[in-house]
C-alpha cells in the first residue's frame, strides 16, 4: 500500500547515483525534502547556479547528510538551514540506498 506523498520516487541502491534538476526559481527561505535512507545509506543536496557551478557554502559535502525516513527534512549545510540566494538554482542530488520522492522550497 502507497503511503501518502509517496507514490513516485528517484531510487538509488547501495552503489549510489545523483542527478540534477533543471533550473529551479527559489523563492522561498529553506528546502524541504521527502525522502526515505536505508540503514548505511545517505542523501546530499547542492545548489547550483544558472551556470552549474555550486554556491559557496551549499556544496554537497557541506550538506549535512539525511541518514533517515522524513517527509518534511530540511536540507542544511554545516548546520545552517536558511537560504540567502534567491531566483535560478538547480539541485545536485546525491543519495546512496536511498528514495527522494519530493521536494519544496518552504519560508
Amino acid at each position: 500500500m502507497a503511503q501518502r506523498d509517496r507514490l513516485v520516487s528517484v531510487t538509488a541502491n547501495t552503489g549510489g547515483g545523483a542527478f540534477e534538476t533543471p533550473l529551479l526559481d527559489f523563492t522561498g527561505a529553506r528546502l524541504m525534502i521527502n525522502a526515505t535512507v536505508r540503514p548505511g545509506g545517505k542523501l546530499r543536496v547542492g545548489l547550483l547556479d544558472a551556470q552549474g557551478q555550486l554556491l559557496p557554502g551549499r556544496g554537497t559535502e557541506e550538506c549535512d547528510p539525511l541518514t533517515s525516513d522524513n517527509r518534511t527534512w530540511d536540507v542544511s549545510w554545516k548546520g545552517v538551514t536558511q537560504v540567502q540566494e534567491r531566483g535560478p538554482v538547480k539541485l545536485r542530488i546525491e543519495l546512496k540506498d536511498a528514495d527522494i520522492f519530493g521536494f519544496q522550497f518552504a519560508r
